[in-house]
């Protein structure tokens, strides 16, 4: 049965995004794929079950999530970083374990450097690093992420509420992500105006607490 809405914001810098769409796209467990494109592309992909929206400019992640989200369809989401993938036979599985009672369950930094797959649920008070670059979470448990918050803070505000909410947070240990932990996390230092959305975020997160 097809339960999963994937969301997937991008600024087509991974080669690998199209071959990650279609492997998802032949997936039974996924009835639909939001793709948001934050760049000035006007072509649309032409994959079953992507629904690509051509956003012209860059909107950011967290509003990308946030629209996501709301055109969503299904109950399970899964949001993913257009640069990490996973064996898929694998982590669609955890898809199953995915009830309003849950908060979210995302990955860790160690995920990347694992050898074998052997998932298992790890619950966690606080937000480990690399989190969110892939992560599952019931609609009716998503908070819109505040406006102010383009590129960071926006996991940390969900986690959080989550928390407030009663809903544990959880990662998967002992599972593989491919891929890379993320462009914003590598490069940020390098681009004098992503640093200072960044700073702008890490300004916003102090204002909200987190």
């Amino acid at each position: 049965m097809s339960t999963i809405s994937v969301i997937i914001p991008t600024m087509w810098k991974c080669d690998r995004l199209k071959t990650t769409l279609a492997e998802l796209s032949n997936r039974e467990e996924v009835s639909e794929i939001i793709l948001i494109d934050n760049t000035d592309r006007t072509e649309v992909v032409n994959i079953p079950k992507v629904r690509h929206i051509l956003e012209g400019h860059n909107t950011y992640v967290n509003p990308a999530w946030n629209k996501g989200v709301e055109l969503s369809k299904n109950n399970v989401l899964l949001i993913l970083n257009d640069d990490t993938w996973f064996d898929w036979d694998v982590y669609l599985n955890i898809s199953a374990n995915i009830t309003p009672s849950f908060g979210m369950v995302g990955i860790t930094r160690n995920s990347y450097t694992n050898k074998e797959n052997k998932p298992m649920f790890v619950r966690v008070q606080k937000r480990p690093p690399a989190f969110a670059c892939s992560f599952f979470i019931h609609k009716s448990n998503w908070t819109t992420i505040d406006s102010g918050l383009k590129i960071w803070g926006g996991d940390d505000q969900l986690f959080e509420a989550n928390i407030k909410n009663n809903k544990p947070n959880y990662y998967i240990d002992g599972i593989i992500a491919y891929g890379s932990v993320g462009e914003t996390t590598r490069t940020r230092h390098q681009n004098p105006k992503l640093m200072k959305i960044v700073n702008e975020d890490l300004a916003r997160m102090k204002q909200l607490g987190l």
